[in-house]
């Protein structure tokens, strides 16, 4: 068994030696562990110690040395995203939002009137580009708005697709 050892200043007991490595393994910081004459130099922990003597000889202690890859490890602050805005292109206009159409909503309504609320008899009556009020709404009909006039004169039922918000 070869032994190397390099140190600026050996330690005059072994007992020193334990004294260290006790304190070290305690304190549960890391250490640098370096093999010379190669390229590793870890940052390690001392995950467990143990010493004694072996065999009953008093003269040389016995030790088990595990360690550990040290990882640090810190609270991070993190940012959140900050979102783009999109900038409309010069030139283009966005078109209108839709509006929800409710009881009482003024409307401009274009298409033919139908009378009852299952659309199943057309008038003879048409409106076009016409101010009107919902006054009923049957949300799955096939003509699912009643409209009137804004004085409060009856028209009929129309298409969800012919009724847009003003």
């Amino acid at each position: 068994v070869t032994h190397y050892l390099t140190a600026n200043k050996l330690k005059s007991r072994a007992q020193d030696y334990l004294s260290l490595l006790i304190k070290l393994y305690k304190a549960k910081k890391p250490i640098r562990f370096v093999i010379s004459s190669t390229a590793v130099s870890i940052k390690m922990t001392i995950a467990r110690f143990t010493f004694g003597f072996k065999d009953g000889y008093a003269d040389e202690y016995a030790c088990t040395l595990s360690l550990r890859e040290y990882r640090s490890y810190a609270a991070k602050r993190v940012k959140p995203k900050k979102k783009k805005k999109k900038v409309a292109k010069k030139g283009k206009t966005r078109s209108k939002s839709a509006v929800k159409v409710s009881r009482g909503s003024v409307v401009v309504a274009t298409g033919s009137l139908y009378s009852t609320a299952v659309g199943g008899t057309k008038l003879n009556a048409t409106v076009k580009n016409r101010t009107v009020k919902v006054m009923l709404i049957s949300p799955n009909a096939k003509y699912p708005y009643y409209i009137q006039t804004l004085t409060n004169q009856p028209l009929g039922w129309i298409s969800k697709a012919n009724v847009r918000g003003s």
